[in-house]
C-alpha cells in the first residue's frame, strides 16, 4: 500500500513540475538604419494545442500600430512555451 502511495505522489510531483515548466526564446527579426526610437509596440497571440486564441494576430503591422510607430527601428519575436500553451509576441521599436 505504501508503494502505491509513493507512486501517486511521484506522479503528482511530475505533473506539477510539468505545469510550472516553461521556456521563452527571444530572437531579433530585423533592424533598419533608423535610429532607435522612444516608442514600443507589442502584440501577442496565444495557442492552446492547435487552437488559436487572441484577438490580434502577432504581426509587425499590428505591433507598430499599437505603439503608434511610423518609422520602425527594430523588430523582435518572443516565443513562450508553457507545456501545452504557446504565446507568440512581436515587439516593435521606433518613432
Amino acid at each position: 500500500m505504501k508503494f502505491i502511495k509513493r507512486i501517486r505522489l511521484a506522479i503528482a510531483c511530475f505533473a506539477i513540475a510539468g505545469l510550472l515548466a516553461s521556456c521563452t526564446m527571444s530572437q531579433p527579426i530585423c533592424a533598419t538604419s533608423n535610429a532607435v526610437g522612444s516608442k514600443t509596440g507589442e502584440v501577442s497571440s496565444w495557442r492552446f494545442l492547435i487552437f488559436d486564441f487572441g484577438g490580434d494576430q502577432a504581426t509587425i503591422f499590428n505591433a507598430a500600430r499599437q505603439g503608434g510607430i511610423s518609422k520602425i527601428s527594430t523588430v523582435d519575436h518572443q516565443s513562450s512555451f508553457y507545456l501545452i500553451v504557446f504565446k507568440n509576441t512581436v515587439l516593435v521599436n521606433g518613432d
